[in-house]
Parts: structure tokens; C-alpha cells; sequence
């Protein structure tokens, strides 16, 4: 019983990482999106 509680805590773990990790690309490939989008309107 305890080995599958920490295994279920590890898949969590896991989950939550991956969607933390994903969330974080997507917001730096936004930002550098924008910060381009000022610098072609700039010139």
C-alpha cells in the first residue's frame, strides 16, 4: 500500500512538472514573439 501511494505521488509529481515545464516554453516562445513583433514595428 505504500509502495503505490508514493508511486501514485510520483506520477503526480511528474504531471505537474510537465505541465509546469510546457506552460513555461509557451510563455518564453510568447514573449520572444512579442519583443519581435516590437522590433520589425519599431523599425
Amino acid at each position: 500500500m505504500l509502495a503505490h501511494k508514493s508511486s501514485v505521488r510520483g506520477i503526480a509529481v511528474e504531471g505537474n512538472y510537465m505541465a509546469t515545464t510546457g506552460l513555461d516554453r509557451r510563455l518564453r516562445a510568447h514573449m520572444r514573439g512579442g519583443m519581435l513583433c516590437k522590433f520589425i514595428y519599431s523599425n
